[in-house]
């Protein structure tokens, strides 16, 4: 028995190398996949000199992870070692890998056949190797690089023994101009590193998604992506759709296949709804589109509903490709659900409204709410940040757990936020299964991570919207965090280009400026927000229907967040009720982000503290910190690297306290500062969220759903890795 237990705390303490099948992106389809990665694949990584370090390397994964597996460090989140950085920061780091090809691929290379090498996903820049000739760089976290390899130019060796040799270069001189995660590095909710490049913070590198090769005859084509484009055929409803009596939806499903040579053959549809179709096409050679269409009337489908207002319908299809010379069948799959959603701006119960805007574009000054079926809808909910800085640990269970928990919570809506990434499939499948709407930011934020029109960044977003587009649950596309985009300036880029191409890709959703905004100029159907093929246009002024704070930050504790001055508020109690009406026929207001400051529990906390540090202070002396929101902070204080302080919220809600309070260690007194703190959060946002059901406000969504580490952050739920001390998915806060 207690060998048992110790390798149950092994396990937590380190994370798990296994092969989590879960995170893997929806592959290019061809005759066959030979994986390079998971438990299988050997990979080690390799550091220059001098430090000439040679560890085992877990693809998909990330540098830190592994060295902390291979026991060259210890956790990186544990006390400052986060600040540790030369080890992985300043050494150029090769990934490198031996494989054979079986002889399937072996034969159909030999027979003319092509050969790709796809990696899902790079982080950080790098320098991509085939037996030593270079494939190319990779520059974004982002983009799927695709390689024809087996070439003159890029020769392999046949089948046999594992004469091929892969490397991925890690090149910190390779700029990737901030086409990474945004909050690598640091947030105000995040571990702050001490490295950059550019104005960019950097942490972990890796290969964090799946690498293998694709074998496809010399007379087939690959499937790149599969996207289903669901139009409803209806009259805009201000009324409940009801199953079999609507008027049913229009279903174009665009294929995009990729051929080394011009071909032809059957192209193919099958749907759980609909007859199947089928039609001859000439593939040219390169990248084509081609869309297969079907209708889906009423009486064969069910429809899609957010969670508590309906059942979560969902329909699989599939495509296939055989060519005319060899039958050999490419096929892919995906999942839909059929549902009308409307981002509505205007008095959509207001007859002469809803005919003018008919024939007009843009937004209104109304409100901001979304209708879903015919149905106004409240949304609640918060913002989603990812799970992990680490991308080695990610767990695709830990995602859909998550996702669960907002729905046990009485969540209905979440934002995927523009500092971050763009989530697992497993993720995006969960808030399908349960109901969860999406509200999708692209991946851009401040701090050097602001768009370029260039050709990666193109690629970047029609990869992103290709993948992900047939999840019912994602409703609307927006450009950006927090940056208001106003034409002919700075920000015009995120409606010319970002939302643009974004448009292009999606005609089937509707599609927003930024995260808050004021709405589009032009566009934008008037009605839902969907794209109607013109230019996107956004206005300069305008009332706000779409709304980001307050937030009741942490201080009077000196950090790399807040004030180090106690900063006392109002507790809003008892709360301060609106008298005015309540409903989407009068004007109302989105509130997409609000939030206040709390650390996690004793549980979570004290994993990653020595225990001589278990207290609010970390008795130990203060820092001295400067910088306004992102402080630098000079000192050893662990606590003034966990971000916000919680003092001042503790002073108001318990009473006030003197500094020998918060100066104090132990086990018993951090739990009691810890529970303060997180109780102090629920009362505040109870009080606020009371407050705002009283001011027609029709999207409530806290910030924040989740936390990426144990730290004196804004999440609802505690860092959701199951390492020593945590729960997988995270535990709930008070809250």
């Amino acid at each position: 028995m207690l060998g048992q237990v110790l390798l149950a705390v092994v396990a937590l303490v380190y994370p798990s190398c296994a092969y989590d099948v879960g995170l893997r992106d929806k592959p290019i389809e061809g005759d066959e996949l030979v994986d390079l990665s998971g438990d299988s694949a050997h990979w080690t990584a390799t550091s220059s000199h001098p430090a000439s370090i040679t560890i085992s390397a877990t693809v998909p994964g990330d540098l830190i992870t592994d060295l902390q597996t291979a026991g060259v460090i210890g956790d990186p989140l544990y006390e400052n070692s986060f600040l540790n950085s030369s080890i992985w920061n300043d050494y150029t780091w090769t990934y490198t890998h031996h494989f054979a090809l079986p002889l399937s691929v072996a034969t159909t290379l030999s027979a003319g056949g092509r050969l790709q090498l796809v990696f899902d996903g790079i982080k950080m820049g790098a320098a991509l190797k085939l037996n030593g000739v270079i494939l190319g760089n990779a520059t974004s976290q982002f983009v799927r690089y695709s390689f024809d390899i087996g070439t003159p130019e890029r020769p392999v060796s046949q089948a046999g023994k594992a004469e091929n040799m892969l490397e991925v270069i890690f090149d910190p001189t390779i700029d990737v101009a901030g086409r990474f995660m945004a909050c690598t590095g640091g947030w105000d909710w995040a571990p702050y590193s001490n490295t950059k490049q550019g104005d960019a913070r950097t942490f972990s590198k890796g290969i964090w998604k799946h690498v293998y090769l694709v074998s496809t005859g010399s007379a087939g084509a690959s499937i790149t992506h599969v996207v289903p484009q669901i139009f409803y055929q209806g009259q805009y409803p201000i009324e409940p759709l009801v199953d079999g009596e609507h008027a049913g939806f229009h279903v174009d499903v665009k294929v995009f296949l990729s051929a080394a040579k011009a071909t032809s053959g059957e192209l193919s549809l099958a749907t759980g709804f609909a007859a199947g179709v089928a039609t001859k096409v000439v593939v040219p050679a390169g990248e084509s589109v081609h869309i297969l269409t079907v209708e889906a009337p009423a009486k064969h489908i069910k429809l899609w509903w957010p969670t508590g207002m309906g059942k979560q319908n969902l329909y699989g299809l599939s495509v296939m490709f055989v060519p005319d010379i060899v039958k050999n069948k490419v096929m892919a799959t995906r999942r839909v659900g059929f549902r009308y959603v409307a981002l509505v701006t205007g008095n959509d119960t207001n007859q002469d409204f809803l005919a003018r805007a008919g024939r007009e574009e843009g937004t209104e000054s109304h409100g901001m709410f979304f209708r879903i079926n015919g149905v106004a809808m409240w949304s609640r909910g918060a913002n989603m940040i990812p799970m992990e800085e680490l991308e080695g640990r990610m767990s695709s269970e830990a995602h859909r757990v998550l996702v669960r928990s907002a729905v046990d919570g009485g969540m209905n809506t979440l934002r995927v936020w523009g500092g971050g990434m763009f989530l697992p499939d497993v993720w995006y499948d969960a808030c399908d299964d349960l109901g969860i709407i999406v509200y999708h930011d692209m991946q851009y934020a401040q701090s050097g991570h602001s768009p370029a029109a260039t050709a990666t960044q193109d690629e970047e977003l029609r990869h992103t919207v290709r993948r992900l587009s047939s999840h019912a649950s994602i409703v609307v596309w927006d450009g950006c965090n927090e940056c208001q985009v106003i034409m002919d300036t700075g920000t015009g880029i995120y409606a010319k280009f970002v939302m643009t191409v974004v448009a292009e890709e999606d005609k089937s959703r509707a599609v927003w400026p930024s995260c808050p905004a004021l709405g589009w100029s032009t566009g934008v159907r008037k009605l839902d927000a969907l794209p109607n093929g013109r230019p996107l246009t956004t206005p300069t002024t305008g009332k706000a229907i779409e709304t980001h704070g307050p937030y009741q930050h942490g201080a009077g504790f000196p950090a790399v967040n807040g004030d180090a001055s106690m900063k006392l508020f109002d507790t809003n109690i008892p709360i301060k009720v609106s008298p005015g009406s309540t409903g989407p026929q009068f004007e109302n207001v989105y509130a997409s982000e609000f939030g206040a400051v709390a650390m996690s529990s004793f549980e979570s906390m004290s994993s990653t503290l020595a225990k001589e540090h278990w207290g609010l202070h970390a008795g130990q002396p203060s820092d001295t910190c400067s910088g306004g929101f992102e402080s630098k902070c000079t000192g050893n204080n662990v606590m003034a690297q966990r971000n916000y302080p919680c003092d001042n919220l503790i002073n108001v809600y318990f009473g006030m306290r003197p500094e020998t309070y918060f100066n104090r260690t132990g086990e018993s007194i951090f739990k009691q500062h810890l529970y303060q703190c997180m109780l102090s959060q629920a009362l505040l946002m109870k009080s606020d969220i009371e407050t705002r059901r009283s001011k027609n406000q029709l999207g409530c969504l806290v910030w924040q759903l989740n936390e990426i580490w144990p730290t004196g952050g804004w999440g609802s739920l505690e860092y959701g890795t199951p390492v020593l001390g945590q729960v997988l998915g995270g535990r709930w806060k008070p809250l």
